[in-house]
């Protein structure tokens, strides 16, 4: 009845178990269609973010593209008003040649009357030598007089040319602002192409969220089902979790008998053990006190000592030894397993050894370290799959910002290189890893490319690998490559040796026009033995050697070079 009783309560357990074991696995399977439409919900707002995102940088950019017209614009009017003072200054010093160029004519006739005179009265001027002495005296000082109007009048011609050069240097500039001006307002027409393109996309991005609304709310009705559902399957676990918690009663009450049973069992092996041993004792006393060996002969013995005189005693002794020999065979048989079980406990305890009685504080003591190890080990598991997901995280947040500091970079290298070569085209592409070498080495795919291809098409020809290139068309898109990086994010400094030295004369203007336009944020520091780039800086240093070997450095301010011509 018992065992019938437990294998009906196992078979009611085991299907219980199957029951439980297969909730977790449809509850999973609910909890991941969940976690699926939260994370389509998460990718659409993401997206909408993006746009949002997108279309503020738009904005900026225009803000930044307006101002700096109006920069332009400011400079414009500063250089047409540079301009105007310089004409003002060219007739001024005009004016002031004419005056210099008319007092010399005056004194040159003034002179040439003098030496008349001088040579009408030379006879009667002879008794006024005093007189004569003092004319001669007046005509140096008028002759001193005139070089320093003719030293006045060339360095006012210096000035004169200097002044000239600089108009021309600013009706240079003031052309190439014109033509920067122009540039700024097709790039304002196709920043407004673009952000009619922005608006049509952003409308369709409108449409896409009416629908992934609509979406939405279609997966918020399902999901509500779910949790429906979800909720009547927690009420059977519930229903299920208390028959569990029964069966678990009736299975500790069946636990406390088995228990009871096999405690009576183990007294009675007890006592078994016992009476073996007190027969085992009662062996070895006999074998010392009265030298018997075998119980065949305790049981002989005790007949020769029992049997009295007469005829009966054969009869007696024929029925007692028949019952001591079936007796000692019974007993024989009992000896034997007892002696066979001590053997093998004796065999045992020698395997075992000696005993150790600090043996449990040492298990104590193992087992405190192995759920300290183990705890340690979980925490450290954790930690790293932590740590995981922050790489994963990162991975992802750097090949996002890569790619979009990278679309950044091509789109201004395109633009550099146009303007360097005069029209052309180029872009970057970026390179991925091959399947084979990431499978061989065994590591883990990166979300980051490999390297970065430049691929340019100068006019007039077709798209060429940088090894085909010469040596100046490789040092414009060197340049135009920098200059893209500069833009992007502009250091406080940079340093350019003699990069222009590949360059002829209309790709070097190109060039210093760039230069300038990227110096607003970067002081460039440029080491060049070309004079249209030294035209176009603000502070000139010069390094030469004399001859006593010394290197002595010179500096010149162009910007104040006007200036000390004037004074």
């Amino acid at each position: 009845m018992l065992a019938s009783y437990l294998s009906r309560c196992q078979q009611g357990l085991l299907t219980y178990e199957r029951e439980l074991h297969e909730l977790p696995v449809q509850l999973s399977e609910h909890v991941k269609l969940i976690d699926q439409l939260n994370g389509m919900i998460s990718e659409a707002q993401r997206a909408q973010e993006g746009r949002r995102i997108e279309q503020a940088g738009m904005d900026k950019e225009l803000q930044k593209i307006l101002a700096h017209i109006n920069e332009l614009n400011k400079a414009v009017v500063s250089t047409q008003r540079e301009q105007e003072r310089v004409q003002t200054e060219l007739r001024l010093a005009g004016s002031i040649e004419q005056q210099l160029t008319a007092e010399v004519a005056g004194l040159e006739q003034e002179i040439q009357a003098a030496q008349e005179r001088v040579h009408v009265h030379e006879k009667s001027q002879r008794e006024m030598a005093g007189l004569v002495e003092e004319l001669q005296h007046e005509i140096e000082e008028r002759a001193i007089h005139f070089r320093r109007q003719q030293d006045e009048l060339g360095r006012g011609r210096t000035t004169l040319a200097v002044k000239r050069q600089e108009a021309r240097s600013l009706r240079q500039q003031l052309t190439t602002l014109q033509v920067q001006a122009q540039e700024h307002k097709l790039q304002v027409e196709q920043q407004q192409g673009r952000i009619i393109e922005t608006d049509q996309q952003q409308q369709a991005l409108v449409e896409t969220m009416s629908s992934r609304r609509s979406e939405l709310a279609d997966a918020t009705s399902k999901a509500k089902a779910l949790l429906d559902e979800l909720h009547q399957v927690e009420a059977q676990a519930s229903g299920i979790e208390q028959q569990v918690v029964t069966l678990d009663q009736q299975a500790a009450q069946l636990r406390q008998a088995l228990t009871g049973l096999e405690g009576g069992y183990r007294r009675c092996l007890l006592e078994s053990q016992k009476a073996q041993d007190a027969v085992d004792s009662l062996l070895e006393q006999l074998r010392e006190e009265m030298g018997v060996t075998d119980p065949k002969e305790l049981s002989s013995y005790t007949l020769h000592t029992s049997t009295a005189p007469g005829e009966i005693a054969p009869q007696n002794g024929q029925l007692v030894s028949d019952d001591a020999r079936a007796l000692s065979e019974e007993e024989e048989a009992y000896l034997r397993r007892l002696r066979r079980r001590v053997d093998g406990l004796r065999g045992r305890l020698k395997t075992l050894g000696g005993s150790d009685p600090a043996a449990p504080q040492q298990y104590e003591e193992t087992h405190t370290r192995f759920e300290f190890l183990s705890s340690q080990i979980a925490d450290m598991a954790q930690a790293a799959s932590h740590l995981r997901s922050i790489i994963g995280q990162l991975d992802v947040t750097m090949a996002r910002q890569f790619e979009t500091t990278f679309q950044a970079v091509s789109t201004r290298f395109r633009e550099h290189f146009i303007t360097l070569f005069n029209g052309g085209n180029a872009r970057l592409e970026l390179t991925t890893v091959r399947t084979g070498e990431d499978d061989d080495a065994g590591v883990a795919p990166s979300r980051m490319p490999a390297g970065i291809e430049v691929i340019v098409q100068p006019p007039g020809k077709k798209v060429q690998d940088l090894s085909l290139l010469s040596g100046g068309e490789r040092a414009l898109v060197s340049a135009a490559l920098l200059f893209a990086l500069l833009e992007i994010n502009p250091p406080p400094f940079c340093l350019l040796d003699e990069v222009d030295a590949a360059l002829d004369e209309s790709n070097v203007a190109r060039f210093c026009d760039i230069l300038k336009r990227l110096a607003q944020r970067t002081q460039f520091i440029v080491i060049t033995h070309n004079r249209v780039t030294m035209t176009s800086a603000q502070v000139i240093y010069g390094v030469s050697m004399g001859g006593d070997s010394i290197s002595r450095l010179l500096s010149l301010k162009l910007e104040e070079a006007p200036v000390a011509g004037d004074r």
